[in-house]
């Protein structure tokens, strides 16, 4: 549900293709990360490049640590969304 509000939050409307590819991954490896929960070493780097603000540690355990209030509420409304 993590890698879904991270999608959510900074696609913002663009497609799943277009976000996956912005950071350096294929769309098939992003529907795979949001269908398995299975988020790899590789793919937290490349999105950690892009979005230096996203915790790993939240993506893997849902540790908020470091991460801002701001930041942890936009990805909340992120993920209510549609």
């Amino acid at each position: 549900m993590r890698v879904i509000a991270v999608r959510k939050l900074y696609a913002r409307g663009g497609t799943m293709k277009a976000f996956a590819e912005g950071i350096g991954l294929t769309d098939k490896q992003w529907s795979n990360f949001e269908r398995h929960g299975k988020f790899s070493r590789v793919a937290a780097e490349a999105l950690r490049v892009h979005h230096p603000n996203i915790s790993i540690d939240w993506i893997w355990w849902g540790c908020t640590r470091g991460m801002t209030d701001m930041l942890l509420w936009e990805l909340r409304e992120a993920a209510a969304k549609e």
